[in-house]
């Protein structure tokens, strides 16, 4: 350290030697040879980000790091609530495939064997006499796939109503409750003999209704689906 004499340095005029303020001399880059009482890294540490930008630059890079932030975690949040409802979802789905699966499955006709014992939808019941038949094919009104179907079964007219394939009988499912026990019929046709509330059925039902009580049995019966029996 010293103290300037005259107001010139190297043939230049030094404004800080004129007003009587110490300087530090640093013989550096020119423009940064005068460092009035300040160390050259703390100078330099503050210009250099002033004269390239890089102090604006750094502001807005924070910025952006902290939108950036703020974007990221929301993405993340929309993404694990996406998730959740699809897996649910898929529980769901799998839950209703299963209920449908079982209510098909242990229906009135166990789904596959519909055409077998007919089909659920008739709104008829009643309690009468039931008459064992030889039920052929001239006695189907129904329009009827397997004619040697066993569990075949005639309904008194007053009942059936229109007897044509249009009925609403026709190839119905319904179930019929004898002495020793119960058989799914499907109704086919129209018993021209039988009272309101009777029915006509072959002997494969009868052998499981009632073994070996003659050809007529008192009986009721309902609609597959019903409960009535339950």
């Amino acid at each position: 350290m010293f103290r300037a004499e005259s107001a010139s340095h190297n043939g230049k005029t030094d404004v800080y030697a004129e007003g009587g303020t110490p300087f530090e001399f640093n013989p550096g880059p020119r423009g940064l040879r005068y460092l009035p009482n300040r160390p050259q890294e703390n100078y330099m540490a503050d210009m250099l980000p002033r004269l390239f930008g890089t102090e604006k630059k750094e502001q807005q890079s924070d910025g952006n790091e902290g939108y950036g932030f703020m974007k990221g975690a929301l993405c993340t949040l929309l993404l694990l609530r996406l998730k959740i409802i699809l897996a649910f979802g898929t529980l769901f789905g799998a839950f209703l495939i299963i209920l449908i699966y079982l209510a098909l499955d242990h229906g009135p006709c166990n789904r596959k064997d519909c055409p077998v014992y007919g089909f659920p939808g008739i709104q008829l019941k009643a309690s009468g006499t039931a008459y064992l038949a030889n039920i052929t094919r001239p006695m189907m009104v129904c329009d009827v796939l397997d004619p040697d179907n066993p569990f075949l079964a005639l309904m008194n007219i007053h009942q059936f109503g229109e007897v044509s394939n249009s009925s609403s009988a026709c190839n119905k499912c319904v179930r019929v409750r004898g002495p020793h026990g119960d058989s799914m019929a499907k109704v086919v046709g129209v018993c021209d003999t039988c009272n309101n509330g009777e029915l006509a059925l072959g002997k494969y039902i009868f052998d499981q209704i009632g073994p070996g009580l003659g050809s007529t049995l008192a009986v009721s019966w309902a609609p597959c689906e019903s409960d009535m029996f339950y």
